[in-house]
Formats: C-alpha cells, sequence, structure tokens
C-alpha cells in the first residue's frame, strides 16, 4: 500500500502546584515520550485504527460544495466501508448531491457516536455499477427505492478518505484521564489541556 499514514499526537500536561521551569521540563520530557511512543506505531496499525473508527458508525453527514462554492450537508447511512475502497453510500441520481459531486469530487464526511469523533475529506465519485448495487442491498432502503435494486435512479456514492482527523476517548482509561484533567482544571483555575486530534494524511 502506498498511502501514508501520519499521526501527530500533542499532549500538553499543566499543574499550578509546580513551579514554571519545571512544568516547562515536565512538558519537554512528555513531549519526547509522546513521539517515541508514536515513532513505535507501523503505519499498518495506523491504518487499521483509522478504518476501525469508521466500521463502528453506522450514519453520517455527507458535506458537497453548490455551485457557487457554498456547502451542503445531509445524514447519509453507510452501506459499506472498505478499508481499500472507501466509504459507499446509496444515492438516487436525481438528488442534488450527485450533480454537486459531479461539479466539485472534493467531499467532506463527519461521523460520531458517544465519544468517537471522525471528520474526512476525500474523493467521491458516482457509481452505477449493478453488482456491487446487488452486493450492498438491504430491504430497509424499499422506501427511498421502491422498486428495489432495479430503480432506474438508483446509484451509489464511493468517498475514498484522503485527509482525516478523529477524537477517540472511548476506552475507560481515556475516558478516566479526560475527567481527571476537567477535574484539575476546574478546581485549580486554570485552563483544560486536553490531547490534540489525531491527523492522519493519505498521500
Amino acid at each position: 500500500n502506498s498511502s501514508s499514514f501520519i499521526i501527530r499526537r500533542n499532549y500538553s500536561l499543566a499543574s499550578s502546584n509546580l513551579p514554571e521551569t519545571l512544568e516547562s521540563n515536565n512538558e519537554t520530557q512528555d513531549t519526547k515520550h509522546t513521539n517515541a511512543m508514536t515513532s513505535h506505531e507501523t503505519k499498518a496499525q495506523t491504518e487499521q485504527h483509522f478504518y476501525d473508527l469508521l466500521h463502528s458508525f453506522r450514519f453520517a453527514m455527507l458535506i458537497t460544495k453548490f455551485s457557487d462554492e457554498k456547502l451542503h450537508g445531509r445524514p447519509m447511512k453507510i452501506s459499506k466501508v472498505e478499508n481499500d475502497k472507501g466509504l459507499w453510500f446509496f444515492t438516487s441520481t436525481k438528488c442534488p448531491k450527485v450533480e454537486e459531486i459531479q461539479h466539485d469530487q472534493i467531499v467532506g464526511v463527519t461521523m460520531q457516536e458517544g465519544s468517537k469523533f471522525v471528520s474526512l475529506s476525500g474523493k467521491a465519485e458516482i457509481c452505477r455499477d449493478k453488482a456491487k448495487i446487488d452486493e450492498l442491498w438491504e430491504e430497509g432502503l424499499k422506501p427511498w427505492f421502491p422498486e428495489g435494486k432495479d430503480t432506474p435512479d438508483i446509484a451509489l456514492i464511493k468517498v475514498v478518505p484522503e485527509v482525516g482527523e478523529y477524537w477517540d476517548t472511548s476506552r475507560l482509561t481515556d475516558k478516566l484521564s479526560f475527567a481527571f484533567e476537567l477535574g484539575r482544571a476546574y478546581f485549580s483555575g486554570t485552563k483544560a489541556h486536553v490531547s490534540e486530534p489525531h491527523k492522519v494524511t493519505l498521500v
């Protein structure tokens, strides 16, 4: 896989009870430690974590551009996520989003569930491949496509991610760490320092 994934994680810890010079030294040591941990993560592990998050969502907001460059978003059901091919959505070719994608293939997709958040941009295309429609079809789509898989205007949208960001505090240890930092900031009267989003770049 020629794609490369880069995750930049910046963590900062602050304490009002420590001298400023000591606090600065601790932040430097924390940064070195974080960078060392990140450097040991393989590209395959990074890719898998990113797509694991995408697989956990059922719905997303798909954002396209009008011809006047204004953004237009709408909720979409995710039909499938394929690590090597991207995200798939069903659509009618009569919908404005199809014309918008034909005008500008670069789209945005956002997802959120509980304490997991993903935002990505990528390239979209309209697919009318009958075999793929048959593969992804489910009866729950029939209210939108009364003639089922044979509805004349049925099509798929495929979005291949190029750049993404995610915030994931779904693990118990992450939740405890986040709650501790909020409590520390509240009782010390200082600003909370939480982790930056994980930035994923596919080149």
